[in-house]
Order: C-alpha cells, then structure tokens, then sequence
C-alpha cells in the first residue's frame, strides 16, 4: 500500500513540474513576445486606410442597423429569441428572454451574440472545406441560405436552410431548439 502511494506522489510531482516548466519554458515567452507585438502596434501611427488588427474592416455600426441590413430567419422561444443570419447560417443575434441586464422589469434583455460589424460582435458561425485537390463548391461564410417562406425557428418547430451549388448538389442543414424543462408553459 505504501509503495502506491509513493508511486501516485511521484506522479503527482512530476505532473506538476510539466505543466510548471511548460507554463514558464514556452507560455511566458509567448506571451512576452505578444506584448512586446501589441506596444509596438500600439506606437505605430495609424495610416489612412490600414486595418488594425482586431477592428472591423468597413467600421462599427449601431447593432440594430446590421441586422435591418441582412436577411434573417426569426428565432422565437420563451428562453430564447433572436435571428440566424442567413448568410452563413450563422447565429449572431441572440437573447436570453428571461433575463435582464439589471433587475428592472424595463432593463433590456442579455445579449448573447452580436452580428460582425457591430459594438462588441460575438458569434458562431460554420462551413466546410473541399476535399484537396478538388474544385467543389461548398458552403462557406459568403453562402446565401433559402429558408422557407414564413419560417420561424421555435421550440419543436425545425427549420430546413437549403443552398444549391450550381453543380448537381445540394446542401442542407436543418435547425431545431431542444426544448428543456424550464422552458415549457407547464411548469
């Protein structure tokens, strides 16, 4: 028994010197060399017309004006509300409808996900990559998905976006909401 715990100590001990010498041998120089990157951005004047790195290209607008300039299929739950960009499919535009940034009744709701371009742009997005060496047109970020007419995305109501390639194949990707216990009107 003692000959286990030894073993499982000296286990322990050199589990703890890895991940001390990994933290002090390679993180910490990275870090310090991505420091030493930001103050330099930082002293360099910025040119018209260059990106800094971290901004959006184009500009930040107000939050409601990116998503009135983009199609959008609706979200509508009794925890979750919001839209999926269809360009993209990608969800960035998300709150949680029972919760409030204060505790005021009139406080807005938490925001989740912001669409990019907007102040503080937060969200989740997916494609797919060609085989290499092949030129198949897949999804990408760009893609227009087709919903259909008058969907909306709600509790055991799942929505089919469609995109057709042009070359014989067409992509689908269904969207559906699990419905949890907090969110059904019984309880």
């Amino acid at each position: 028994m003692k000959h286990d715990n030894k073993n499982f100590i000296l286990a322990i001990v050199l589990s703890m010197l890895i991940v001390f010498g990994w933290q002090y041998f390679y993180v910490a120089p990275m870090l310090d060399q991505q420091q030493v990157q930001q103050q330099q951005t930082a002293q360099q004047p910025a040119q018209p017309g260059a990106i800094v790195p971290g901004s959006v290209v184009g500009g930040v607008a107000p939050r409601e004006q990116v998503l009135a300039g983009t199609k959008r299929l609706p979200i509508e739950s009794p925890s979750l509300n919001g839209t999926i960009n269809l360009e993209g499919a990608r969800l960035d535009d998300l709150h949680l409808a029972k919760y409030r940034e204060t505790i005021s009744p009139a406080s807005p709701t938490i925001i989740l996900l912001s669409p990019s371009g907007s102040p503080n742009a937060y969200f989740a997005e997916q494609g797919l990559v060609p085989a290499q060496g092949t030129a198949l047109k897949v999804p990408d970020s760009k893609t227009v998905w087709q919903a259909p007419e008058g969907a909306v995305l709600s509790p055991g109501k799942p929505v089919t976006l469609s995109w057709d390639n042009g070359e014989g194949i067409i992509f689908s990707r269904t969207i559906s909401l699990d419905i949890r216990r907090s969110d059904r009107s019984d309880t």
